[in-house]
């Protein structure tokens, strides 16, 4: 049913429990476990990533986004561990942008069929200030999608 997975991490318990799910599918089905994470410069792109230019190599600027990459690395290679603890490999991907969009163009690009992610479940404020990923995944996939929550108990 399931040929290429796409499981979208950011580190959370929410997204390793993602991932277990994710490696269990693609071993069940066969299929092929792709693991995304996005950095999403955020504040800092509009503070000073965004008045980086080509021309300019200001030092701060590549800074950050060696801090940003570097902590990027550090999901994917928990994903990674979590899926090959699973028991099946997973071939990783890193994506700069908006977590939503980045999300979905991966799964274009991979040709997913299924996309895997984890709901940390915000309410009220939080969800009004962040927005909910894992919400606007299932909205806009063209594909199924598979929203995982956190085992109870366990730490964000």
């Amino acid at each position: 049913m399931f040929s290429t997975i796409l499981v979208a991490g950011d580190g959370s318990a929410a997204s390793l429990a993602a991932c277990r799910a994710a490696a269990r599918e693609a071993r069940q089905w066969g299929a092929r476990l792709v693991a995304v994470t996005v950095v999403h410069p955020g504040i800092y792109e509009a503070l000073l990533l965004g008045a980086c230019t080509e021309e300019e190599h200001d030092p701060a600027c590549g800074r950050v986004r060696d801090v940003l990459e570097r902590e990027a690395q550090a999901v994917l290679a928990a994903l990674l561990r979590e899926a090959g603890d699973a028991g099946m490999p997973a071939e990783p991907l890193l994506r700069w942008g908006k977590p939503v969009d980045e999300i979905l163009a991966a799964a274009r690009d991979c040709g997913a069929d299924l996309i895997v992610l984890g709901s940390v479940g915000q309410t009220g404020l939080q969800r009004v200030l962040l927005g909910s990923v894992s919400t606007a995944v299932v909205e806009q996939s063209a594909v199924t999608t598979l929203v995982v929550r956190p085992p109870s108990g366990a730490s964000e």
